[in-house]
C-alpha cells in the first residue's frame, strides 16, 4: 500500500502541478492506495471471513472452490463495493495523519 500511495502522490504532483503541501494530495493518494490494496486482497479477506463464519471446520481451498463454482470470479468480490466505500474515509484520513506527522517530526528534528 505504501508503494501505491507514493506512486499516486508523485503522479498527482507531476501531472497536475499541485503543491506537495496540499491536503488533497494525501487524501486522493490514500484513496488510490486503498483501492489498489482492497482490489488485490479482497478475495483473500472474503475467504478468511467465510472460514471464520463457518459453523463447521472447512478449509479455505474448499470454500474458494465452492465460491468459484457458485459465482465465478465475481463470487470472490461479493460485497466489494461496500468495502471500497468504507475504504475512502479510512485510507484518506490515515494518510493525512501519516503525512502531517512525518512533516511535523522532520520539521522538529525527529
Amino acid at each position: 500500500i505504501n508503494a501505491e500511495y507514493h506512486f499516486s502522490k508523485g503522479h498527482l504532483i507531476n501531472t497536475f502541478g499541485v503543491s506537495d503541501s496540499s491536503l488533497a494530495i494525501p487524501m486522493v493518494s490514500g484513496v488510490v492506495a486503498g483501492f489498489a490494496f482492497w482490489t488485490s486482497n479482497y478475495p483473500f479477506d472474503l475467504m478468511k471471513t467465510k472460514v471464520q463464519a463457518s459453523k463447521e471446520r472447512v478449509s479455505p481451498i474448499t470454500l474458494a472452490k465452492q465460491t468459484y463454482q457458485k459465482g465465478g470470479i465475481r463470487g470472490f468480490y461479493k460485497g466489494f463495493g461496500v468495502c471500497l466505500l468504507r475504504s475512502i474515509p479510512a485510507n484518506s484520513t490515515v494518510w493525512i495523519g501519516v503525512e502531517y506527522t512525518t512533516r511535523f517530526m522532520a520539521d522538529n528534528g525527529w
